[in-house]
């Protein structure tokens, strides 16, 4: 599923001001409220797919939940509160990471690519056969072919004919019989 950078961004602000509200009035409700934004956070996150961010959340998710057992100890030991505050930073270092990177790839991708060449590759899917045509592969160019009635092109080419600079397919079928790693 998509995601705005910024929507992340957003809740992993919100996640931090709940516990910065507990650290700075500890009690039992502000710390609810903690508990339940990261239960949230942790949702959001394995609903977009970002399975490691999702992981270090359900993690913390985890700790403070077993602290519920412990109803009738707040506030919370102050050693407890430092595993928790380490394990926040954690996350929203990540997730910072996270986000300064995936824009960076995004930008240089937008850097690079001509708008002729964008409209290509979101206007028609393509496959591209790499290798030796033989009978078995002619068979399959054949099958493959088919596909453009469904609006997907199928180009063949040699290995050594490639370009370096083309707009590559979605998907790539190699031919590797014969050919040595080296």
């Amino acid at each position: 599923m998509s995601m705005q950078p910024s929507d992340l961004h957003q809740k992993c602000d919100a996640l931090h001001r709940r516990w910065r509200t507990y650290v700075a009035s500890p009690g039992f409700e502000p710390f609810v409220e903690f508990a339940v934004c990261i239960s949230s956070f942790s949702e959001f996150l394995q609903g977009r797919g970002l399975s490691g961010l999702h992981q270090t959340a359900h993690q913390l998710e985890q700790q403070v939940l077993t602290l519920f057992d412990d109803a009738d100890r707040y506030p919370i030991p102050h050693a407890t509160v430092e595993a928790l505050n380490s394990g926040l930073e954690t996350l929203v270092s990540r997730v910072t990471l996270f986000i300064g990177t995936n824009q960076r790839l995004v930008s240089q991708l937008a850097a690079t690519l001509t708008p002729d060449a964008s409209t290509e590759l979101l206007s028609m899917p393509r496959i591209w056969f790499i290798g030796d045509i033989t009978p078995t592969s002619e068979t399959l160019l054949t099958q493959l072919t088919q596909l453009k009635d469904l609006g997907i092109h199928t180009e063949k080419h040699l290995l050594k004919d490639l370009s370096l600079n083309a707009v590559g397919p979605q998907i790539f079928l190699t031919e590797c019989r014969g050919h040595t790693a080296g």
